[in-house]
């Protein structure tokens, strides 16, 4: 399958091929929604629309300064 990009409220936060991998990736960024996101699959990518929770650190940045690594 071919890699899409997930965007979080127009932010790429990673690849997946599948709604499925779409999901996993939110997790493991830590990326949770207030209530359930607007979700749109496009040709290039996943994107979801959403109020986010906001970190107790204050990182609104829906995980994009997170690596697999831990924090960049």
């Amino acid at each position: 399958m071919r890699l899409k990009i997930v965007y979080v409220n127009d932010k790429p936060i990673g690849k997946a091929a599948t709604w499925a991998q779409a999901n996993a990736l939110l997790a493991i960024k830590g990326v949770h929604f207030t209530e359930t996101p607007k979700r749109v699959e496009g040709p290039q990518g996943f994107y979801l629309q959403g109020p986010l929770v906001e970190e107790p650190n204050g990182d609104e940045s829906a995980g994009g300064k997170k690596t697999d690594q831990g924090v960049a």
